[in-house]
């Protein structure tokens, strides 16, 4: 069969059936047709092959790397004429449902303006809205969405907002699917302030200055508390990981011109929701998820630099407190190693003065870390050598011991000695 003709067969498959599935085969060899035979097609069959191949680009069922292809295939095929069309469909294909908070431009209203008329009780109409949606293959309209935010001009995002912004927040305020619909709504988000928006044009559109800032954080925020065990922990560690990087991204976008407040609200983040809500909560007793949330950490003292010496103290008091004492860390050896990176981390950029005042609690960890796992059997030499390698790091940093300290201090541990 002729890659045209397999074309047509794949586009009918997925305009079939809301429910069809291409294989990996399929859908790669579907994509490679339309990069290759673009020019070959009629204006209608290459934005139909483009609306088809893109309802897969953000399903896991297939990896990141095909993913990744499919994407740039769709860019290759695609011109601004084809786009336009592609936009004109997608917007028959989004919740029609009015935002009240938003101004005809899909900008924020003034509160006064919005709060002259007050929604009261359960809208019946939108849930019907939405259920006809859901219904009628609307949850494709996704996918369709990320591939058109991806290829958006910065200059084209004023005489779109009008629609771009209640689609993104009517998908983020659904209920009835948290990952298959709510969490994709986050993606879109993110698409939209990664990939559409360019901070260093503000003369034709200006994010900040949209007042959209508002009515996305608290979403992001609020959906942040989705913890275990009354959300499936899989599902908790999806959730943080989309929404930390949408919701640091926010910051960024919103605050560009402004880097005093782009921190301080970096560290609100880290010092409320992580610090203090998230990781003395789940601590041992969700060790994947752990890791993950150490890993935001991470990317919070990226940003934040030596201004993370803020939070220093309660980072070791937390690690130390709900993670070093207890008595199962060592059981599941990828957080004894994240907590060693997330440490580093901070040492590395912490002010030396300020890493030299902690140097025994930073030492602590380790010590009471590499014991454990000593006496659990469980340390190998990489992990030895992330001990040795952070008390160097700790002596590069300006910690210093006495001699007597030195001695005591190496003498004690059962499985050898730390060069302090």
């Amino acid at each position: 069969m002729e890659p045209i003709q397999k074309l047509h067969k794949f586009r009918c498959g997925v305009q079939d059936s809301y429910e069809f599935l291409p294989s990996t085969e399929e859908l790669l060899e579907a994509s490679s047709s339309l990069a290759s035979h673009h020019n070959d097609l009629t204006e209608e069959e290459v934005v139909n092959t483009v609306k088809c191949l893109s309802y897969y680009c953000l399903n896991s069922t297939y990896t990141i790397e095909l993913r990744k292809k499919v994407l740039d295939d769709i860019k290759r095929a695609t011109n601004k004429e084809r786009l336009s069309t592609i936009v004109h469909d997608l917007r028959a294909m989004l919740m029609q449902i009015k935002r009240e908070k938003i101004s005809a431009q899909g900008r924020l209203k003034s509160e006064e303006t919005f709060m002259l008329k007050p929604q009261r009780g359960f809208s019946f109409t939108d849930d019907k809205v939405r259920s006809e949606w859901a219904a009628q293959g609307g949850k494709r309209s996704i996918p369709l969405f990320y591939v058109v935010l991806g290829q958006l001009e910065h200059g084209e995002i004023s005489s779109n907002l009008w629609w771009i912004t209640p689609g993104i927040l009517n998908i983020l305020d659904d209920t009835s699917e948290l990952e298959g619909i709510k969490l994709q709504g986050v993606v879109l988000l993110r698409q939209f302030l990664t990939q559409t928006v360019d901070v260093t044009h503000t003369a034709q559109f200006n994010f900040a200055g949209s007042g959209l800032f508002k009515l996305f954080e608290p979403i992001l925020l609020s959906l942040w508390y989705h913890f275990p065990p009354s959300t499936d922990p899989e599902l908790s560690g999806k959730i943080w990981e989309t929404v930390s990087s949408t919701l640091l991204a926010l910051y960024q976008v919103q605050f560009a011109y402004d880097p005093t407040q782009y921190h301080r609200f970096v560290h609100k983040f880290l010092s409320e929701t992580i610090l203090q809500a998230t990781l003395p909560r789940i601590a041992v007793e969700y060790t994947d998820l752990t890791v993950k949330v150490l890993k935001i950490v991470d990317s919070t003292i990226d940003i934040l630099g030596p201004k993370s010496v803020a939070h220093m103290q309660r980072l070791i008091y937390v690690i130390g407190e709900h993670l070093v004492r207890n008595a199962f860390v060592t059981l599941f050896m990828p957080l004894v190693h994240q907590i060693t990176a997330t440490l580093t981390k901070v040492v590395i950029a912490c002010p030396e003065e300020r890493v030299a005042a902690h140097k025994y609690d930073f030492l602590g960890c380790v010590l009471i870390l590499s014991e454990k796992c000593h006496s659990e059997g469980t340390l190998d030499d990489k992990t030895a050598l992330s001990f040795h390698e952070f008390v160097l790091l700790l002596k590069s940093r300006g910690c210093e011991w006495e001699q007597e300290e030195r001695e005591q201090l190496s003498g004690k541990l059962s499985w050898g000695k730390l060069n302090i």
